[in-house]
């Protein structure tokens, strides 16, 4: 902060004009109204004994990002100290910001996902992406379960769990199939087969359009 010029002098035990007096504190407030930023606070300045008083700072008052994460200490913003409605549909949550790593222990997290493939004809196909076509998003997770089926054939319709090995049940007959789905990947995603003794190919065959939907829990 600049040090102050005052344009008049008194001399003690002398009388003052008023004008001179005013423009003594005209140059003061007009000093520290001009001032009060960053550059002239000191770190630290802000101390126990010379506290901001409550609601003294307000909205308007504050800047843009002007509290940084860094300065915010853990724990400090509670749910009590969240208003009713503060977070609304102008202030979401940003897309990967809510990870399972910072949900609470015990916190239950289901994970959903649908996409489609095309039928390769051969004896294996990885499907590694939620669509046939480049670009299409990778599969998010590797699943613990699986429906798949041909649109073709309202016949062909599968389903698989983490606990069926090789096999996969067919709905239609109910039967247990080898070499349909053959296994859940860590890729993330699944492996599909020709069902080489499993009684025909039914979820690759060549050229033909399936859709799947697969899950997990975590």
């Amino acid at each position: 902060m600049p040090t102050p010029s005052l344009p008049h002098v008194f001399v003690a035990n002398t009388t003052a004009k008023a004008g001179e007096v005013n423009d003594n504190f005209n140059e003061l407030a007009d000093i520290l109204n001009q001032n009060l930023d960053d550059d002239n606070f000191s770190t630290a300045g802000m101390t126990a004994s010379l506290k901001v008083a409550a609601q003294t700072i307000t909205e308007p008052l504050m800047a843009d990002n002007a509290a940084a994460t860094r300065v915010i200490p853990d724990d400090a913003v509670t749910s009590d100290k969240i208003a009713d409605g503060a977070i609304n549909a102008a202030a979401k949550i940003l897309n990967g910001i809510l990870t399972f790593n910072k949900c609470a222990t015990g916190s239950y997290m289901p994970q959903i996902a649908t996409g489609t493939y095309e039928g390769d004809g051969n004896a294996t196909q990885a499907i590694e992406k939620l669509g046939p076509t480049p670009g299409d998003a990778d599969i998010p997770f590797e699943p613990k379960g699986i429906i798949a089926y041909r649109h073709a054939s309202a016949a062909d319709v599968f389903i698989k769990t983490d606990q069926d090995t090789t096999f996969a049940k067919q709905i239609s007959g109910g039967n247990y199939v080898e070499d349909q789905i053959i296994s859940f990947d860590a890729t993330p995603g699944f492996t599909i087969g020709d069902g080489t003794g499993g009684g025909g190919n039914y979820l690759n065959v060549l050229g033909e359009d399936y859709t799947f939907i697969i899950w997990t829990f975590i």
